[in-house]
């Protein structure tokens, strides 16, 4: 089935539809929404653009079906030194870069002090550019605030205020990290790509060290090991440099970045036009992408075994529809010869991984354990208990923040069964931020995945785009497959990477409706008034 009968539908179905709606919804109605809010001046203030409508945006004068997508987001005014813009987007880009690589190599407090810093220099060159720059946002990012104001209103109507207050510092934290990977790739490519490359570098990095542990049989820090588990069958679990040492928090750390790795292979293989370099940089990038693969297996986490699967399945399905229903098929008719060999090549190599090795193949059969793994038996009474607490607090939660977690669950808890947290991305939502969280979360993704739906099915994006978009995209579906039985995600290391391939997909996946959408509405519209 193509993503054209997909998008079909899901816009005709019941269920899908209000989702679908939202995924549909056009950035000039959401600038028409704000022009009409009490965010107006806030926004407009002093920018030159209160009483001019779409004066100097790029948009002025023009119908839904005329934007494109260098005239959403950030805009550059004709009169401005663009050397000076330029150059604040290369620093920006730099300290970013620079981020990524203290994630592996920092704590928790300079990781967010780096931050923090990168926020504020970025806050500095809005307020300088601001006369020359129209802000425009997308559905995505009016989801993502609305998912960040859920956890102020839990705040508000915790209990427990000052834990409470700790752990939305954190969420601010990660918040102002999204607005900067947002200002930073939105609109160029190359930024976007040069990031991502900073991400599967690090990762590169980690298996690195991963399998220097493991050759060199360091003693291992997994912090629960099964007493039923025979002592030749407990294996030596690398855990890379990422602070706090822990192999479960490496696997969530490399999920994402395998998925990058992924992405500069496809675009080595379809952007670079010298052969020599094509075939140079695509075996760089692909074995380096395996080697993660590997060192995600290395690390003997369950969840990084089910984080591996989504990796491997959203990658091939993804490839898979370029290579059958793309436009630009015929100029990958050789790609359908790599994509079956790689697929091959992936499973055989997994095969081998987990088959050929005893140790290995006990851990990833431990998974369906159940209640005869002494680890899965205490994350059972752990969920047990949070469904428990979601029961009596289900609308906002009980505050965000491990403390506030803590102070909570021992009222709840299964005797002799202590936890920091609930084990599991959508349970620790709903325990701390309640439904709303949940459902905020909930159709964040899932206009993600529509939206991508709806690009591949317009053609409008560029091939090397739509490669990057798939790499962005299998980077988030290890991320959510991995948080399903753990909350490594709340790490900064994880979550800030997570946030940075939301950022790119919410930019990515826009011009779609710009050139389709807007064009079948075009009629039904009305012409945006100014602020």
């Amino acid at each position: 089935m193509s993503f054209l009968q997909v998008t079909k539908l899901l816009e005709t179905s019941l269920i899908c539809s209000p989702w679908f709606a939202l995924a549909t919804l056009s950035p000039v109605t959401l600038h028409s929404w704000l022009c009409q809010s009490f965010l107006k001046k806030l926004v407009f203030q002093n920018t030159g653009l209160e009483n001019t409508g779409l004066k100097n945006t790029g948009l002025e004068n023009t119908g839904p079906e005329n934007i494109s997508p260098e005239n959403i987001g950030y805009t550059h005014h004709r009169q401005q030194n663009s050397g000076t813009i330029q150059g604040f987007f290369i620093t920006l880009t730099v300290m970013i870069a620079g981020l990524f690589f203290a994630l592996i190599a920092l704590n928790t407090s300079a990781i967010g002090a780096i931050t923090l810093l990168c926020a504020a220099f970025c806050l500095l060159g809005g307020m300088v550019f601001k006369p020359t720059i129209a802000r425009k946002i997308t559905i995505v990012d009016v989801l993502v605030l609305a998912f960040f104001v859920s956890v102020g209103v839990s705040t508000a109507f915790s209990s427990f205020e000052k834990t409470s207050l700790m752990g939305l510092a954190k969420f601010l934290l990660f918040f102002s990290g999204y607005l900067t990977f947002r200002v930073v790739t939105h609109g160029n490519t190359n930024r976007l790509v040069l990031l991502t490359a900073a991400i599967a570098v690090t990762g590169f990095i980690e298996s690195a060290i991963g399998f220097y542990q493991y050759f060199a049989h360091v003693q291992p820090l997994a912090t629960w090991s099964d007493p039923k588990i025979a002592a030749e069958l407990k294996m030596t679990r690398i855990y890379g440099s990422i602070q706090p040492l822990n192999p479960n928090l490496l696997a969530g750390y490399l999920a994402p970045c395998a998925a990058a790795a992924f992405a500069l292979f496809l675009l080595c293989l379809e952007s670079i036009k010298r052969l020599w370099a094509k075939i140079l940089l695509a075996l760089i990038s692909g074995l380096g992408c395996l080697g993660i693969l590997m060192a995600i297996i290395l690390t003997g986490s369950r969840g990084g075994f089910i984080a591996l699967a989504g990796l491997l399945a959203g990658a091939f399905a993804y490839v898979g529809h370029l290579l059958w229903h793309s436009p630009q098929r015929q100029q990958l008719r050789w790609g359908k010869a790599v994509w079956l060999l790689t697929l091959l090549s992936c499973l055989t190599s997994v095969a081998l991984a987990i088959g050929g090795s005893e140790k290995i193949r006990a851990r990833a059969l431990s998974i369906f354990a159940m209640r005869q793994d002494s680890s899965i038996s205490y994350r059972l009474n752990v969920y047990d208990s949070a469904l428990r607490i979601i029961q009596d607090n289900p609308l906002l939660g009980i505050g965000p923040g491990n403390d506030t977690f803590k102070q909570v669950y021992g009222l709840y808890m299964t005797p002799g069964f202590n936890a920091l947290g609930a084990y599991s991305v959508p349970l620790e939502i709903a325990v701390e931020q309640g439904l709303v969280g949940v459902l905020l979360f909930a159709s964040l993704l899932i206009v993600l995945l529509f939206r991508v739906f709806i690009v591949l099915d317009a053609h409008v994006l560029s091939l090397a785009k739509q490669l990057l978009m798939g790499g962005l995209l299998v980077g988030v579906i290890g991320c959510i497959a991995y948080g399903l039985f753990d909350t490594i995600w709340y790490r900064p290391a994880v979550n800030l990477v997570f946030w940075f391939m939301v950022a790119g997909l919410s930019w990515l996946t826009e011009p779609s409706f710009h050139k389709t959408r807007f064009q079948e509405k075009a009629g039904q519209e009305e012409t945006v008034k100014g602020c």
